[in-house]
């Protein structure tokens, strides 16, 4: 197997398993304690309409792998003319083990039998898959995507099921299957192929983003990603509807999304992976969660991000705080409930905000309405705006990334508007 130079020391080693015992951490949800009865969206759920892309299998020998052990696979779209040296990927969210309402290694057993644990559904290598990708900055159009149309596209397989972080030497067999967690070996062997076979480190610009959990696990590794990558590329990220912050359940009353982020550092070794050695928490096993929750490290970051989130992000508020009551709108929710969910609101501004202040080429665009992810729909282009109370202007994401990224315009695109204007009566 290759020895890839991230993980701790640069060498691999046989860990065990730190199992935290919750019971004496600050306000863990107890073992008995699970969810959200949310299931994961379906693969296609985050993008819209087709395009060609090649399918390309990883060796095993790189120890990338999904958790059913099938071969690692990712997808690739070839830039042209300006576009042939600049290079963008893209990390679905899909959730992680234990959303689904089930204990960790259930909820991996079942994800290891559909496309979120194996590569079997993706195509043979080098094939070519219609997937549905065709709004947002991915497109290939160059009417609706000027700016990035004809760039390398790189949309990579979510088949870990713990946010593309973690490594075990062994499987764990669990009911008489062996289960894999290789999201950190998945993640950096397809940089290391791009390096070897597509010349990505004489990459003019590089884009990193990701939706939802994908999100997520770009705020963990564009530190890292920056470091590997020769000083001379310009590299950017995206995060949309990846901000996610720590808050007590309402249903278990206590913190069952930081409870589900230390379950996956236990099970996965993610302690001893070095895209976490900027985190001062890496050697805390009680405070560990604090390395994988953006709301706790997201001020470290040092390279530059567009920020895009939902100001009442409706997955969160529905899993993360328990509030179900979101499925039918906020006219479903109670009066208590409501409040609850103007405290989120200020709670994520006062972060944001924070964090505005703090990172001033950052760019942001902030809406209000009950919502989760953007970039791959029709808001790239359409009629989902955010009003700025310092432009005095109303931007769709495409004009508000393109002037950030382009022009160097800093974009505070932060709605100001209450949440009944045009806003859908539930968003997704």
């Amino acid at each position: 197997m290759q020895k890839y130079p991230l993980l701790f020391h640069g060498k691999f080693f046989f860990f065990f398993i730190i199992f935290l015992d919750v019971s004496q951490a600050d306000n863990y949800c107890n073992d008995s304690i699970v969810n959200t009865s949310i299931q994961p969206p379906p693969y296609e759920y985050y993008l819209n309409n087709t395009q060609n892309w090649t399918i390309y299998e990883l060796s095993n020998s790189t120890g990338a792998m999904c958790s059913d052990g099938s071969n690692y696979k990712f997808y690739h779209i070839q830039g042209s003319g300006s576009g042939s040296k600049k290079f963008m990927f893209f990390f679905p969210g899909g959730g992680y083990c234990g959303y689904d309402n089930n204990d960790f290694l259930t909820s991996c057993m079942t994800r290891s039998k559909t496309f979120a644990g194996s590569s079997k559904f993706s195509g043979s290598n080098g094939s070519v898959m219609q997937t549905d990708v065709s709004y947002g900055y991915f497109s290939s159009d160059d009417k609706t995507n000027p700016m990035f149309w004809n760039w390398n596209k790189i949309l990579m397989l979510y088949c870990d099921g713990t946010l593309f972080q973690g490594y075990l030497e062994d499987p764990i067999n669990f009911n008489g299957s062996n289960l894999y967690f290789r999201g950190y070996n998945n993640t950096f062997a397809t940089f290391e192929y791009l390096k070897e076979n597509m010349d990505l480190f004489d990459a003019e610009e590089i884009i990193l983003t990701g939706s939802s959990s994908g999100g997520q696990a770009i705020l963990m590794w564009i530190n890292y990603i920056k470091q590997y990558l020769p000083s001379n590329i310009r590299l950017k990220g995206v995060s949309d509807g990846g901000f996610f912050i720590d808050n007590v359940n309402q249903n278990s009353n206590c913190h069952l999304f930081r409870t589900h982020m230390m379950t996956i550092a236990n099970y996965t070794n993610s302690y001893n992976l070095d895209i976490f050695q900027g985190c001062k928490y890496r050697n805390n096993t009680k405070k560990f969660y604090k390395c994988l929750i953006p709301q706790y490290f997201i001020e470290k970051i040092d390279s530059e991000m567009f920020i895009i989130n939902s100001q009442n992000d409706f997955e969160v508020l529905r899993t993360v705080y328990g509030l179900h009551c979101l499925d039918g709108g906020l006219n479903n929710c109670s009066e208590d409930v409501n409040e609850k969910i103007v405290k989120f609101k200020q709670k994520f501004l006062k972060l944001a905000l924070t964090l505005k202040q703090k990172k001033t080429t950052w760019g942001f665009w902030l809406r209000r309405c009950l919502e989760h992810f953007y970039i791959h729909s029709i808001a790239w282009i359409g009629n989902l705006t955010v009003y700025s109370a310092e432009s005095y202007e109303e931007q769709n994401i495409r004009q508000a990334f393109y002037q950030w990224y382009e022009n160097g315009r800093l974009p505070s695109d932060i709605d100001v508007k209450s949440y009944e204007d045009d806003c859908p009566v539930k968003g997704k």
